[in-house]
């Protein structure tokens, strides 16, 4: 049996106008027997692609274009595909299956040939988004019109200090998946600002024909992607948190922020400093390991958890008084 990797890997020296593609260089490429490469070229012109032998080397006849739909993968890029198709059908929460289910079938009929199952695939990788919240289907799609097509976009959106929606006219700059959940970096006419708005949050979205306002990458990176968080803004200062104990090895292997500083430090603790803005988000992400980091700055942070650990043990204490 000629295995599928070889013919891609065949179209893909043809494609890329090898110059000297002779028998002997095949032979030593794929380890194989001249008979071998002669079945392999002959089964790719049965495939459509147009190979001619002159000069003692392969190249493809002049003037005659080819494509073989799902030709050029080799198995592990099948399965890794089949991986990614599965990952966007959750990531969609369904909204792209049905746009997916005729390439799914295709890689399917194509691991199959190279004895590759995938009946029980999807049992095969989890993925488990967690704390995601739902959305219009018609949304997302509408939304990653507006960002791609660079038009502007109106929709009601409930804050989440909002007691009811507000109208918002906007031009999409970004489409953003964070933590399972889908957000659109905007600029908003009606306030004039950069806003993150949540796709969960809104209803009644349109695309309207009003080229959408361009704001540069530099400055989107700037406002969206400097600081901790989705929601911090600029980086208007920087935090230091200083983890012991599990919570230093943890939070040492973890990634918070592209711009972070790790350090080791004596006793097995664990040093992060990194940019941030509102400390909201990153003060319930400290949370997590109250009981061993400590907070070296911002003191607003440093505040901000101090209020939180406070409160939670007002709630706590006459439940544990009671046990």
């Amino acid at each position: 049996m000629i295995s599928d990797d070889r013919l891609s890997d065949l179209a893909a020296l043809l494609k890329s106008g090898h110059r000297r593609l002779t028998r002997k260089y095949l032979e030593t490429r794929w380890n194989c027997s001249t008979p071998t490469v002669h079945r392999i070229v002959s089964r790719s012109r049965e495939r459509g692609v147009p190979i001619v032998f002159e000069g003692g080397s392969y190249r493809l006849e002049e003037g005659k274009a080819f494509e073989v739909p799902g030709f050029w993968f080799k198995a592990d890029e099948l399965a890794a595909l089949l991986g990614l198709a599965h990952w966007l059908e959750t990531l969609g929460c369904g909204v792209l299956e049905e746009k997916l289910k005729p390439i799914h079938h295709r890689m399917e009929e194509l691991l199959l040939q190279q004895d590759l199952q995938t009946i029980d695939w999807k049992n095969r990788i989890r993925l488990l988004p967690t704390h995601h919240r739902p959305i219009n289907s018609d949304i997302l799609l509408s939304a990653a019109r507006a960002v791609l097509t660079r038009n502007q976009a109106t929709f009601q959106y409930t804050g989440i200090k909002d007691s009811k929606p507000h109208k918002r006219t906007v031009s999409p700059q970004t489409l953003v998946h964070y933590r399972d959940n889908w957000y659109l970096d905007s600029f908003d006419h009606d306030s004039g600002k950069l806003r993150e708005f949540a796709l969960s949050r809104m209803k009644s979205f349109q695309v309207i024909p009003i080229p959408a306002k361009d704001i540069v990458r530099e400055v989107l990176d700037s406002h969206f992607g400097d600081a901790y968080g989705i929601f911090a803004g600029r980086a208007k200062r920087r935090a230091v948190l200083i983890f012991d104990g599990l919570a230093a090895r943890l939070a040492g292997e973890e990634c918070w922020h592209p711009k972070q500083r790790t350090r080791l430090m004596h006793g097995g603790r664990v040093r992060l400093e990194f940019p941030c803005g509102s400390i909201h988000e990153l003060a319930r992400d400290v949370m997590r390991f109250a009981d061993e980091v400590s907070i070296e700055r911002p003191d607003e942070l440093r505040q901000e958890v101090a209020g939180m650990l406070l409160r939670a043990r007002s709630r706590l204490e006459p439940k544990l008084k009671t046990v």
